[in-house]
C-alpha cells in the first residue's frame, strides 16, 4: 500500500489558473473543508432543532465577510500610551 502511495507523482504546479484568477491547491482544499463543515453543521443544527441550514449559511457568510473587511462595530480603539 505504501509503495502505491509513493508512486503517485506530485503535480508540476500547485496553481490552477482560470482566466485572471489563480487558485492554489492549498486554498482550494481549505475552501472545500469550510464548505463541508458548513453543510455538516447545518444538518446538525436542523437535527437538534436549533436553527436551519439557511441560518448557518448566513452566519458563515457574514463571518467570512467580516473577517475580510471588519466593520466599525467590531473595531477596537487603541489604548493611548501613558505619559509618564
Amino acid at each position: 500500500m505504501i509503495s502505491l502511495i509513493s508512486s503517485i507523482p506530485s503535480p508540476s504546479s500547485a496553481k490552477i489558473s482560470i482566466g485572471p484568477l489563480n487558485f492554489t491547491a492549498y486554498g482550494v482544499m481549505v475552501a472545500c473543508g469550510v464548505i463541508a463543515a458548513g453543510v455538516l453543521a447545518g444538518r446538525r443544527m436542523e437535527r437538534r432543532g436549533v436553527g436551519t441550514r439557511n441560518d448557518l449559511s448566513f452566519i458563515a457568510t457574514r463571518g467570512a465577510v467580516e473577517a475580510d473587511e471588519p466593520s466599525a462595530d467590531f473595531m477596537v480603539e487603541p489604548i493611548p500610551p501613558s505619559s509618564e
